[in-house]
């Protein structure tokens, strides 16, 4: 009998005996902090930050209300959006293009001389004879060159001339559709942004082979569908308020005609048309303007401008958009991993004992509650 119970107790004491072991020896050997679950973070975005993301990447959708920049200062300040609608057409080489400034977009009223040509969008018609892109920056015409104004309320004799007021670009974007014969609808399209939103050379061919050296470009085949090409702020200075004469050629300014669109390979036998629109929106500040709020949103102003695509749009805007928030959650779950890790790094080593465990589910709780507030929201661990 006491044989038996003997044996009945040796399987629980060695069970016993191997969760001591178990124990001392998780005790003796320290193991890195492990965050598992830093993905349950729940962000809210302000409407400024979100609708400044729209602007940008997706500038033709819908906004409830004008956009702004969501910078470091909330300055209030007269927001507005122009347009310029056309028809382009390929010329007698099969090639045609549309070359944007999104910052002359914002007048109206602007003409062309000798010192500079001041008109923000400037296209082809079927007299076009180049084998590329090529424009004079004055008022002398390329052949079969056109140029158009935006919009515009503001006209800039009557609102820009004595460079008080200012201004500075929120987003931009370019759209272009065939709108010509079924049964011509040959050759390519590139979409273009120049670096540094430099402006396209004037008074000289660009070539297309030349604009696809850049890897932010892209070239589609010609469709009935609409192409997209946005502006973006890809440099401090572009995020100021500046002066229009700063950008007005004629004044001596950098008009920074940068977006745009190259067709070539067209049926060059009968000229094919295009169907454009340009939209863009801005914040001016200066005497007599209408005033409504902006807001600042730094982080979420960061991470939307980390968050750009470096290409130019391969999708449509609603696409792109979707994109640019799935980066923008990525974004942010990196920064606030970082934050979580820094904080923590005294109980990194964990050691044996209930005590180990409450400080570091302590330290991680006042992590996450120091991550929530700064952002304007919750991270739940």
């Amino acid at each position: 009998m006491n044989s038996q119970r003997n044996n009945n107790s040796q399987p629980k004491r060695n069970q016993a005996r191997r969760k001591r072991q178990r124990q001392r020896k998780k005790a003796s050997n320290p193991r890195t902090l492990q965050v598992t679950n830093i993905k349950k973070m729940m962000l809210r975005v302000g409407n400024c930050t979100r609708y400044y993301a729209r602007a940008v990447i997706n500038p033709f959708a819908y906004l409830a209300e004008p956009p702004c920049i969501p910078d470091s200062i909330s300055m209030p300040s007269n927001k507005y959006t122009t347009t310029c609608r056309g028809v382009l057409s390929t010329g007698v080489q099969g090639t045609g293009f549309i070359l944007v400034s999104p910052f002359l977009m914002s007048a109206s009223g602007l003409d062309s001389n000798v010192s500079g040509l001041d008109q923000p969008v400037i296209y082809t018609n079927t007299s076009y004879d180049q084998p590329g892109l090529r424009y004079n920056n004055s008022s002398t015409f390329v052949v079969g060159t056109e140029a158009a104004n935006s919009n515009s309320p503001y006209n800039y004799t009557n609102f820009f001339d004595d460079n008080v007021r200012q201004f500075r670009v929120v987003g931009c974007g370019v759209k272009l559709r065939y709108v010509g014969s079924t049964f011509r609808n040959q050759g390519r399209v590139c979409s273009f942004r120049s670096p540094g939103n430099v402006s396209i050379p004037s008074g000289t061919v660009v070539p297309m082979s030349t604009l696809l050296k850049d890897n932010a470009n892209q070239v589609f085949p010609v469709t009935r569908a609409h192409q997209y090409v946005n502006y973006v702020p890809d440099s401090h200075y572009f995020l100021g308020y500046q002066t229009f004469d700063s950008y007005m050629p004629s004044a001596g300014g950098n008009s920074h005609r940068a977006i745009g669109f190259l067709i070539e390979g067209a049926d060059a036998s009968v000229p094919q048309s295009w169907e454009f629109e340009v939209i863009a929106h801005f914040e001016a500040i200066g005497p007599n303007f209408t005033y409504t709020p902006s807001h600042s949103d730094a982080q979420g102003f960061g991470g939307v401008l980390s968050s750009l695509p470096e290409t130019v749009p391969t999708r449509g805007g609603d696409a792109e958009e979707n994109s640019l928030w799935q980066r923008f959650s990525q974004y942010f779950d990196n920064e606030s991993t970082r934050y979580v890790m820094d904080r923590a790094t005294d109980v990194v080593k964990i050691g044996a004992g209930a005590f180990a465990n409450q400080a570091t589910r302590s330290i991680l709780n006042s992590s996450a509650q120091a991550i929530g507030n700064s952002l304007g929201g919750r991270l739940m661990l």
